[in-house]
């Protein structure tokens, strides 16, 4: 008997590249946004939980979250022996990428944070075209791309003096963490979306984050001090957003996309996560609000038209279809 082939797997498994559905599409938006709110919500907590401490709060939620994940996906709690060596690699470098970014954060400020981090966009493109060879770049995508890349530019270089709520400065020192925290999470996403092919997503991601919240708590008692009695009312707020909204529904629900969708057209919406990130540090944080914003915003927006843009050759392979409940 033949083996029955899924149109929607390239050869070797791979996911076959093709334009999102429109709810798979308004999924990633949601995403960007929650991502967005990420560093105005770390500065919040930071004055009252030092980085890693967060950190490790944070995914402790987002365990918890995903334990209801996995119930209502009835996927399997333990992994199965084969199975630990991928959960544990992956929970190493959500603990290095989570633990940079925290601390990097805590350096600068929130609008220099939402810009850095988000340069995973790109390097999960490169990554996609240069090593796995799995969605490879196409003369408009490369415009996409650079179209995408100027937006971030223009807020960054258009973003003067302090502009978090305490008018904490950046500083050259956190935005270069927050960056190298940005290129672990563009592998971190590549790596992700070969190891959905061998472990469950919701299993997957449960145990990184166990295993991540371990390494971050075991880190945090080590290096500093913590104070429960510090904690505000705005810093538990923080910490909940952080770990059952971002740390908990956005991997678990990007992952499940990961599953059918190319890894590049997923997160190629995640370009508009710092205007995103701007956005809401200025209704939440009162920051300045700059008409170069907009600039910015338009040519984030061109480049997530033209990255996302559906290949004329894919032919029948690339008929998109409604995102399934089971990823």
């Amino acid at each position: 008997m033949s083996e029955r082939v899924d149109p929607n797997k390239a050869a070797g498994g791979e996911p076959v590249s093709k334009p999102l559905p429109w709810r798979a599409t308004a999924l990633c938006i949601l995403l960007s946004i929650l991502w967005g709110g990420t560093p105005a919500s770390i500065r919040v907590a930071g004055d009252s939980v030092p980085p890693l401490f967060g950190a490790a709060i944070r995914f402790g939620l987002a365990s918890l979250f995903m334990l209801v994940w996995c119930a209502a996906r009835q996927e399997r709690l333990r992994p199965r022996r084969h199975e630990w060596r991928p959960c544990g690699l992956l929970g190493l470098f959500m603990f290095a990428q989570i633990a940079l970014y925290h601390i990097g954060v805590d350096a600068t400020n929130a609008s220099h944070a939402a810009l850095f981090i988000n340069t995973f966009v790109f390097w999960v493109a490169v990554i996609e075209h240069f090593v796995t060879r799995h969605d490879r770049l196409t003369f408009v995508r490369w415009i996409g791309l650079a179209c995408a890349v100027c937006g971030v530019c223009t807020v960054l270089l258009t973003a003067r003096g302090p502009i978090t709520g305490d008018g904490d400065p950046p500083s050259i020192r956190g935005d270069l963490i927050t960056a190298i925290s940005g290129l672990l999470l563009g592998i971190k996403i590549v790596v992700t979306k070969r190891m959905v092919r061998v472990v469950p997503p919701g299993t997957l991601i449960l145990w990184h984050d166990i295993f991540g919240a371990m390494l971050l708590l075991a880190a945090a008692v080590a290096f500093e001090t913590f104070d429960p009695t510090r904690l505000t009312t705005a810093a538990v707020l923080a910490l909940l957003y952080q770990g059952l909204l971002v740390g908990g529904l956005c991997f678990g629900a990007q992952t499940a996309l990961l599953e059918t969708y190319s890894a590049s057209r997923v997160t190629a919406f995640n370009a508009a996560t710092p205007v995103w990130g701007v956005g809401i540090a200025i209704v939440l944080l009162g920051d300045p609000l700059s008409p170069w914003l907009f600039v910015a915003a338009g040519a984030v927006a061109v480049g997530i038209v033209l990255i996302n843009r559906r290949p004329r050759e894919a032919g029948d392979a690339s008929v998109s279809r409604p995102l399934e409940e089971n990823g």
